[in-house]
């Protein structure tokens, strides 16, 4: 009778982990995931945050003076300078320092640092002098679009539970409360997407003659790659439009056409089967109104 329990409770147990393996995913396929919902936040807030944001800010430069609008100017092109040199920064640290390794900072490199924290710290403080100066004006430009931001809140929440699922509830036993509390700071909640965009200083800093572009290939993935029979291509679009993929040999050779139709603004994902194809190296040319992308796809 004990062999018997011991039996059937090693099965149950056999069976709760087979189960639970077969639903984590690979390391591919939860960077797949990660793209593809950065990508559809991404045109979400391209086709319904930036435009009005831009609406708004218009309205500020009306009433600013244009010695005020060309400080900001100078701001800006700051700010665009300073972001470059610490890229080119982190760059060479990574060149010098293996990854998770602290880098030791040289005398010269400490005072670059130094230089570099002490100019953002002068470019904020004269932001916050301007913004002071029409506090009012934006002030009431951010109160306008109160009701907009909550319908954002909403929009972009169901993207990410569309992708990921809905949030669990920290626990208090595990410690996680005390971790998300430590991510917040010293100042309490962390900015960020909306509210970092509406934040006083990104608000006037904000450049509403300025055009976002999305690059080719940025906003497709291809999973999995190597596949097998059958893979999965997918793409983002920021508005409606034609989609064609075509399937090429190594050597651009036509094989067939995966999909030529019209497709809504958002997150889309297609089948590429692939069955009766030799194994090699093969292309999908994904053609949109952002240009033309070429993913290479390799079959098993």
């Amino acid at each position: 009778m004990r062999f018997f329990q011991k039996k059937l409770w090693l099965i149950v147990l056999l069976a709760c982990s087979t189960s639970l393996w077969a639903q984590q995913l690979s390391k591919e396929e939860k960077r797949a995931k990660r793209k593809a919902y950065r990508t559809e936040a991404r045109a979400y807030k391209q086709k319904n945050v930036l435009p009005v944001i831009k609406a708004q800010r218009i309205k500020l430069d009306a009433v600013m003076s244009v010695a005020d609008r060309q400080k900001v100017d100078d701001l800006r092109a700051q700010k665009k300078a300073a972001r470059k040199k610490m890229r080119a920064h982190r760059k060479e640290m990574r060149k010098l320092h293996k990854k998770g390794e602290r880098p030791q900072l040289t005398e010269t490199q400490k005072q670059e640092m130094k230089a570099m924290r002490k100019a953002r710290r002068n470019a904020k403080f004269a932001a916050w002098q301007i913004v002071d100066k029409y506090e009012t004006t934006v002030e009431k430009l951010i109160a306008e679009i109160k009701p907009q931001q909550e319908q954002w809140h909403k929009d972009l929440k169901a993207i990410r539970v569309k992708h990921f699922g809905e949030r669990k509830p920290a626990s208090h036993k595990t410690g996680e409360h005390k971790r998300h509390h430590k991510r917040k700071g010293h100042h309490g909640k962390r900015r960020h997407g909306m509210r970092k965009m509406l934040h006083p200083v990104r608000f006037l800093l904000f450049d509403p003659a300025a055009t976002t572009k999305t690059k080719p290939g940025k906003n497709t993935t291809i999973y999995p790659n190597p596949l097998g029979t059958e893979s999965k291509v997918e793409y983002t679009l920021i508005q409606t439009e034609r989609v064609t993929i075509r399937l090429v040999d190594a050597n651009g050779k036509f094989i067939k056409e995966v999909l030529n139709e019209t497709k809504s603004a958002g997150t889309h994902a297609q089948k590429v089967d692939m069955r009766e194809l030799k194994n090699g190296t093969y292309y999908l040319r994904i053609k949109t109104s952002a240009g033309t992308q070429t993913k290479r796809i390799i079959k098993r």
